[in-house]
């Protein structure tokens, strides 16, 4: 059954019923959709259960930076009311699972394949793909994502190695990353790696070893493994040595 929860110009939002007591918010990107994939690909579980899905999307493709309020009023009651809460998008809709992950009730992760740290040009000024929707963006009151998250949270961002221009913002993830940030960049995949997952029979198994078994990175990267998927991956609990402090520094002197 599917239910409509809000639809005007800027924001539709949408419910379709599950039969678990979890709950998949999922983000749309540029083109209204989840990067090509359809959106049920999302609700599936191993086990042949379905989660209760919530599709967000931002009509105007602001980046939810004029639909945030909106968002957090229309499904903060109706969240409330699950065990569980999982935020997921692709690219524009990854960027608004990562924003939401922290401001959502329940919330036990985000999964995010290719988002944006940032859409600020002050951040990232050689940012030039998205501009003819980025320009008519007069705000941005969140800097980039990860200004305030806490670490508590466990944060799953996947990038495709083949798509350089994304190779910025993963610097900029790595660098001002949280102790729940896991990174994984499929050697294979450009702006896609949720439809390359999905083409390798992987998808679902990815999810769920997010949602369902909680098991985050160390079975996703089992997974990986086990089917010769060729990717790098990275966390702060990996790293030998201290986070690089020269975005860090220079955020800090922007916010």
């Amino acid at each position: 059954m599917t239910t409509v929860i809000a639809d005007d110009d800027a924001l539709r939002i949408v419910a379709l019923e599950g039969d678990t007591d979890i709950a998949l918010v999922s983000f749309s990107g540029i083109g209204q959709g989840l990067g090509s994939l359809p959106k049920e690909e999302f609700g599936k579980a191993l086990s042949g259960s379905k989660h209760w899905q919530f599709f967000v999307v931002d009509k105007r493709r602001t980046w939810y930076t004029a639909t945030g309020a909106d968002i957090a009023r229309h499904l903060s009651p109706i969240l409330g009311r699950f065990r569980k809460v999982v935020t997921l998008g692709n690219s524009m809709g990854g960027y608004g699972a990562l924003l939401f992950a922290s401001r959502l009730p329940n919330c036990a992760s985000a999964i995010a394949f290719v988002p944006q740290f940032s859409m600020d040009p002050r951040v990232v000024p050689k940012e030039k793909r998205w501009r003819r929707f980025t320009e008519r963006i007069e705000d941005w009151p969140q800097q980039h994502l990860l200004h305030g998250m806490p670490d508590t949270l466990p944060l799953h961002i996947f990038f495709g190695a083949r798509e350089r221009r994304d190779g910025p913002h993963v610097d900029l993830f790595k660098q001002y990353a949280t102790l729940g940030t896991s990174i994984y960049v499929l050697r294979g995949a450009a702006h896609d790696p949720a439809r390359r997952l999905r083409d390798k029979g992987l998808l679902a198994a990815t999810l769920d070893a997010i949602v369902v078994d909680n098991a985050g990175g160390t079975r996703v990267r089992s997974l990986f493994s086990e089917k010769r998927i060729h990717y790098d991956y990275w966390s702060v609990k990996d790293q030998s040595s201290q986070r690089p402090s020269g975005v860090r520094a220079l955020l800090g002197k922007l916010f």
